[in-house]
């Protein structure tokens, strides 16, 4: 990735890190409208509307999985992994404060060993 493509994605990945019910709303809508769009196409190739939902939703393929591609490919997943896995080992720091007191202790002792 160049770094033009990285400038111009850069913003559109912390819209999707800081607003993501936003930006997933945005995507479902999207995807309904192709559908939409797909079902009025078979319409007027003479299906049925109950024949041509089903050709539609077939020839996309499970919305669901389309929905996850285009999470996975938003690049956003990267930044919400991360933040997952903070909290996680937040919590579990908090679960035995004891362990969390001694590796605040040591750490502080090692950060005085190396600046001295």
């Amino acid at each position: 990735m160049d770094i033009e493509q990285w400038l111009y994605s850069l913003p559109l990945r912390l819209r999707s890190f800081f607003h993501p019910n936003q930006v997933d709303q945005e995507m479902k809508e999207e995807l309904r409208e192709h559908l939409e769009q797909q079902i009025r196409e078979n319409i007027a190739k003479g299906m049925s509307p109950e024949e041509a939902r089903r050709s539609a939703v077939r020839t996309m393929g499970g919305i669901p999985q389309i929905e996850q591609q285009c999470r996975d490919a938003r690049g956003g997943s990267v930044l919400d992994d991360f933040t997952q896995d903070l909290r996680y080992g937040f919590r579990q720091l908090l679960r035995s404060p004891g362990f969390f007191g001694n590796c605040s202790v040591a750490q502080g002792f090692l950060l005085w060993q190396f600046c001295v």
